[in-house]
C-alpha cells in the first residue's frame, strides 16, 4: 500500500475542493465559458437580508465572440462574511468601480462566475492581463480541443472543466488470466507494475508503456494544457513483456475521455497488482 500511495503522489496533485483548487488551464476554461470578457463593476445593490448582492458590469471587451455580445452583464453573488458574519473559504467580493477579467458560466440556468478555482480575477486594466493568458485569449475560436492530450493527473479539479477520463469497456484483468505468476518466480510475494496508456478519441490505444521511474518526467504542452510525459522503460522482464502484450489487446475496448461531452485524446495511469497467491487485479488511477 505504501508503494501504491507513493506512485499516486508522484503522478500529480489530487482533485481538490473547488474553493481550494488552482485555476484550470486557461484554454480549457475559455472553451467552457459562455462569455470571457473584461469589464468594470458599475453598480452594486445588496438584497434586503444582505446575504447576496447584485453587481452589474459594463463590458469593455469580449474575448469570446458569438451571436450575442451584451454591453452589460449582471450577476447575483453571495455577500462576503465580513458583512454577513457567515465566513466561508469561498468568500470573495466585487468592489464598485473595480475592473475584472471574467470567465462566466451558467449554473442551473443562471449566469455567474467565481474567483476561486477559476481564472476570473480583478485587474487594473487590459494591459495587466498576464502575457501568456493574453496570448491564449487572442487565439479565440482557433483553440482546438482535438490538439490537446488530456491528462487528469495535472487537473486539480477535473469536474470544474467538465472532464471525464477514459475507462475500459471490458474487465482488463480478464486479459491476464492466462498469465501464471509462478512461471515468473513470484509465488508467495506481492508485486505490481505501473502502466500508462494513450487513448485516442475513438477508444484505441495508440501507445502503452511502463514508465521508467528512474528518469525525471517532463511535460507535453499545447496552449497552457500540460500532460506528464514519463520516459518508457526500454528493457523488460518476462513478466512485464507478457503483461504489455496482453493489455494491448484492449485497444478499441475503451470509452474515450470526454471534455464537455466530446471525445478527446487522453492518457490514463494504472497498475497491475499481483497478490501473494498470484491473483491479478487492476487499479485505474486517472
Amino acid at each position: 500500500m505504501i508503494r501504491l500511495l507513493l506512485f499516486i503522489f508522484s503522478l500529480g496533485p489530487f482533485a481538490a475542493f473547488a474553493c481550494d483548487a488552482d485555476p484550470p488551464p486557461i484554454a480549457l476554461e475559455f472553451l467552457k465559458a459562455k462569455h470571457v470578457l473584461f469589464g468594470q463593476a458599475i453598480s452594486k445593490v445588496f438584497a434586503k437580508d444582505s446575504l447576496t448582492y447584485t453587481v452589474k458590469f459594463s463590458v469593455e471587451k469580449h474575448f469570446k465572440k458569438g451571436i450575442s455580445l451584451p454591453e452589460t452583464l449582471t450577476f447575483t453573488l453571495p455577500t462576503a462574511g465580513e458583512i454577513t458574519g457567515r465566513y466561508s473559504s469561498c468568500d470573495f467580493d466585487v468592489t464598485l468601480g473595480q475592473r475584472w477579467l471574467l470567465y462566466t458560466y451558467e449554473r442551473k440556468g443562471i449566469l455567474t462566475f467565481s474567483y476561486y478555482g477559476s481564472n476570473s480575477k480583478p485587474l487594473d486594466s487590459l494591459e495587466a492581463i498576464p502575457v501568456q493568458e493574453a496570448n491564449i485569449l487572442q487565439l479565440g475560436y482557433t483553440i482546438d480541443y482535438r490538439n490537446i492530450l488530456f491528462d487528469r493527473t495535472v487537473f486539480t479539479n477535473p469536474s470544474a472543466i467538465d472532464y471525464v477520463g477514459p475507462s475500459p469497456n471490458i474487465q482488463l484483468a480478464n486479459l491476464l488470466l492466462h498469465i501464471e505468476s509462478k512461471k515468473y518466480g513470484l509465488t508467495g510475494q506481492f508485486n505490481y507494475e505501473n502502466f500508462i496508456a494513450s487513448i485516442d478519441s475513438m477508444g484505441n490505444i495508440t501507445e502503452l508503456s511502463i514508465p521508467n521511474r528512474r528518469v525525471k518526467p517532463t511535460y507535453y504542452q499545447v496552449y497552457d494544457v500540460q500532460a506528464i510525459v514519463w520516459a518508457p522503460l526500454k528493457e523488460f522482464s518476462f513478466l512485464q513483456h507478457d503483461l504489455l502484450q496482453a493489455l494491448k489487446a484492449s485497444t478499441g475496448q475503451w470509452e474515450p475521455a470526454r471534455f464537455m461531452g466530446k471525445a478527446v485524446n487522453s492518457q490514463v495511469h494504472f497498475q497491475v497488482h499481483i497478490d501473494d497467491k498470484g491473483k491479478m487485479t487492476i487499479l485505474i488511477f486517472y
